[in-house]
């Protein structure tokens, strides 16, 4: 630029001019007004001396690019969830207007392989210049893909020289447990939770409710602990992997299970028994079996009711060990079953007494549960001598001759019998 100092008569003059610029990020100047045009953009020039002022406009204008853009190199594709996929690139260009990428679909060949495309590119997306990444969503679970990226202008674009990408989305994640058996109240308990699809980096977490008092859900997905108390808990865990996550609802019951009956009836040699084992806890159906020792002669198990019954044929004490299966638990207890013979007098004869000589003899029977009780049922002892409860007849005699009498034994079971 010139400017040209004059005085008030007109006639130039020799002055010193200072030049100025309004927007030296589009325009500079020099001292001598050598205007350089930086960026597209406007300014003001301005010249200055003896007070003095003036001024021009200056427009700068990025020319048209003289060709397309150099292609970009690297690309890249890798999955972030089942439906996503980050493209990236190189910009190898300084010319570009935008990023033009493109999709195509591929098959999976032999062995898993990535073969033919199925379909043929089409443009799935842009972005602007210097941009160097691209998410492309909506895709399909476990699909394969294939990418290209081409840079454009005003004159067109590159030919995509820069290469191509191969990605296969992630497959849908999916919880594979729905249910957990039932756990024992006090005893440790560990199951581990199932998932498929993602890409194999599974973390768990509860999601929302509680689970049972004395368990819990690590990061891999194993549920374990020793359970403090009975009763059903409802929990929602969570599995994110592969950019996904899902859900599922689990209940869990803590559950005990107990034999509780603790003794068993004394039976009797020929009479029907019959003895119902009863437990509590478990799901409240029961499997009942004799897992060791036996039960007396006679007698059995029936393994649904739980009830032992028969009529026994050999007196003894027996004993044995029973088990009771609910829900999963398992009980077991042992038990003994006294068996009783009949009740008879083993005592025939009595030794003879003397007149006015103490006398003591003793009573014996057999059977029955041993706890005898003795008495006179008809006639009378010789004069002088008595029958104790416990079976003894003792006395001094007063007379000489010979007595005959019937002696009742009875014993704690209900039985009797004499001689």
């Amino acid at each position: 630029l010139q400017a040209d100092v004059r005085n008030t008569q007109g006639a130039s003059i020799s002055a010193v001019v200072t030049w100025a610029t309004t927007n030296p990020s589009a325009a500079t100047v020099s001292t001598s007004g050598l205007v350089s045009g930086i960026e597209a953009g406007a300014a003001a020039i301005s010249a200055s001396a003896g007070g003095k002022s003036g001024s021009a406009s200056v427009l700068v204008i990025d020319p048209a690019p003289t060709g397309p853009p150099a292609a970009p190199s690297g690309v890249s594709a890798s999955a972030i969830s089942n439906t996503e996929v980050e493209v990236t690139w190189t910009d190898n260009s300084s010319n570009e207007d935008e990023f033009r990428i493109d999709r195509e679909e591929v098959t999976s060949g032999v062995a898993g392989s990535i073969s033919n495309p199925a379909l043929v590119f089409s443009q799935v997306g842009t972005v602007g210049a210097n941009v160097t990444s691209f998410r492309d969503t909506g895709l399909a679970s476990g699909a394969s893909y294939r990418y290209r990226v081409r840079a454009c202008n005003g004159s067109g674009c590159a030919e995509p020289s820069g290469g191509s990408a191969e990605v296969t989305t992630h497959s849908e994640l999916t919880i594979r447990t729905t249910s957990l058996p039932n756990g024992l109240h006090g005893e440790f308990y560990q199951q581990t939770l199932q998932a498929s699809g993602g890409d194999g980096s599974t973390v768990w977490t509860l999601a929302s409710g509680s689970l049972p008092g004395g368990l819990t859900l690590s990061g891999s997905g194993v549920l374990s602990g020793t359970p403090t108390a009975t009763g059903t808990s409802s929990f929602t865990v969570q599995a994110s992997d592969g950019g996904q996550t899902a859900t599922q609802t689990l209940s869990l019951s803590i559950v005990s299970l107990s034999i509780t009956t603790t003794s068993a009836p004394n039976g009797t040699v020929g009479t029907a028994y019959q003895l119902a084992l009863q437990a509590s806890g478990g799901d409240g159906t029961y499997v009942w079996s004799i897992v060791g020792g036996t039960v007396p002669n006679g007698l059995t198990l029936n393994g649904t009711s739980g009830v032992i019954s028969g009529i026994p044929t050999l007196a003894g004490n027996f004993s044995f060990s029973v088990q009771v299966a609910s829900g999963g638990l398992t009980d077991t207890a042992t038990l003994s079953i006294n068996i009783i013979g009949p009740l008879s007098v083993t005592t025939t004869t009595l030794p003879a007494g003397f007149q006015g000589v103490a006398y003591s003899a003793g009573l014996t029977a057999i059977g029955g549960d041993g706890n005898y009780t003795w008495s006179i049922a008809s006639g009378a002892l010789p004069a002088g001598l008595s029958l104790a409860t416990n079976g003894t007849i003792s006395g001094t005699p007063t007379a000489g001759g010979t007595s005959n009498f019937t002696v009742r034994v009875q014993s704690g079971d209900g039985q009797t019998a004499t001689q």
